[in-house]
This record gives C-alpha cells, sequence and structure tokens, in this order.
C-alpha cells in the first residue's frame, strides 16, 4: 500500500462511518490527519517487514488496527 492508498482508505471510513465527526472539517485538515494515520501505518509496515511479516500478510493487521479506526479528535 502506498501512503496515498493508505490516505483514500482512511479518509473513506471516516466519510462513511463518522460523516458528523468529520463534517465540519477542511479537506486540508482532513488530508493532515489521514497523512499522519498514513504515515504511522507505513511505520508499522516496515518494523513488521523487518521481523520477516511480507506486506500481504501485514497489510490486514494494520489496516484494523491503525487505519480503520474512528477518526482523531482536532
Amino acid at each position: 500500500m502506498t501512503r496515498d492508498e493508505i490516505m483514500q482508505t482512511a479518509i473513506a471510513h471516516w466519510r462513511a462511518h463518522y460523516r458528523r465527526k468529520v463534517a465540519g472539517w477542511t479537506e486540508q485538515q482532513m488530508l493532515a490527519q489521514a497523512g499522519g494515520i498514513a504515515d504511522l501505518a507505513l511505520m508499522e509496515m516496515n518494523a513488521l517487514a523487518l521481523i520477516g511479516v511480507d506486506a500481504a500478510t501485514a497489510w490486514p493487521d494494520v489496516r484494523n488496527q491503525m487505519v480503520m479506526v474512528p477518526p482523531p479528535q482536532l
């Protein structure tokens, strides 16, 4: 997964499941928060790769634990 794909996944999840919570966010705020989530997710993927976990195996766990979560508080 690329940073942009992870960001798109997070934003789509927030808009689908937390519409009211993110309704007042600007596009810039949305991108900044999703970018932070994506950076953390990529760091986790890289850490898992160091111990021998391939990306295809790591992604579902990282996605569920770090990306498909409620949006952060602004």
